[in-house]
């Protein structure tokens, strides 16, 4: 009741997951999955590829929930395994990943811990790749923000799924209770964009995914984007990718149309992972 009218909420909006001042916090639901397989197998069998894995990591560092926020050490190691792979094994470099999807920017005390253990990360990875002077900032996203709630996969399925949506061209979360950067953020927000509105796009980019437990991360992630140039970087057979690119953008539209036929639908989840298991040998 203080506030200006601008900056007040409305009964219906208080439920959000985190308040104007990111205190507070509801749990939701949710499930989701995401299909993960060798490049040479989605080309041959015409599956829609939606990002390429490049690099991950894990850490049992980071503490946990059994530990008061704060404690933990050595969390960004996950994040920097994740960079190390995708510049050894697929070229790329730590400033070819432009967006974050972070486990919690929408609490002030998780962020400080969130993007300082991700600021560390790049800078630890740029040094080990030889990389001179500041790294580009990225987008920061956090679907904790959105409006659905704390569900127990936020930070995983659910954190992959708005990267694929960045690397699919198509607008991603950025972080949207965002009004007033905190304060005591200080030189750590300068190599982050954050912002309330939407994350444009790059289906040539690269997202970063972590989760983080009290004090730093438990795992990481990393895609890049998937498109023609990019599949030439494996070498796949030319006939098998010259046929998937022609009929890659039919590929697309279906599983679009058929995603959103089945996320309409009553036991939707049920449905679908009886739909997609694996039947076994003919």
């Amino acid at each position: 009741a203080s506030r200006p009218p601008h900056e007040q909420r409305s009964v219906s909006d208080c439920l959000a997951p985190f308040d104007v001042d990111a205190n507070g916090t509801v749990v939701g639901e949710a499930g989701s999955g995401v299909l993960i397989t060798t490049l040479d197998f989605a080309l041959r069998n015409f599956l829609d590829i939606t990002s390429i894995i490049t690099g991950w990591g894990q850490s049992g560092e980071a503490g946990g929930k059994a530990h008061f926020a704060g404690v933990g050490f050595g969390g960004e190691n996950a994040l920097m395994h994740a960079l190390e792979l995708s510049h050894k094994a697929h070229g790329y470099s730590v400033a070819d990943f432009d967006y974050f999807v972070a486990h919690a920017t929408g609490t002030r005390t998780n962020s400080k811990t969130d993007l300082t253990t991700a600021r560390n990360a790049r800078r630890y990875a740029a040094e080990l790749q030889g990389i001179k002077g500041p790294l580009p900032r990225v987008y920061v996203g956090t679907p904790k923000a959105v409006g659905d709630g704390h569900t127990m996969g936020e930070t995983g399925l659910k954190a992959v799924a708005q990267a694929v949506q960045y690397l699919l061209g198509e607008p991603a979360v950025g972080v949207p209770t965002l009004r007033t950067p905190d304060p005591e953020l200080g030189d750590i927000a300068s190599s982050f964009v954050l912002q309330a509105e939407p994350v444009p796009g790059n289906p040539d980019g690269g997202a970063l995914c972590a989760t983080q437990g009290f004090g730093g991360y438990n795992g990481a992630i990393a895609l890049r984007a998937a498109h023609a140039e990019a599949f030439k970087r494996y070498s796949p057979d030319a006939n098998v990718l010259a046929a998937y690119l022609e009929r890659w953008p039919e590929i697309r539209r279906e599983r679009i149309e058929r995603e959103r036929y089945w996320r309409s639908r009553r036991r939707s989840a049920l449905d679908l992972a009886q739909m997609h298991c694996w039947k076994g040998l003919d």
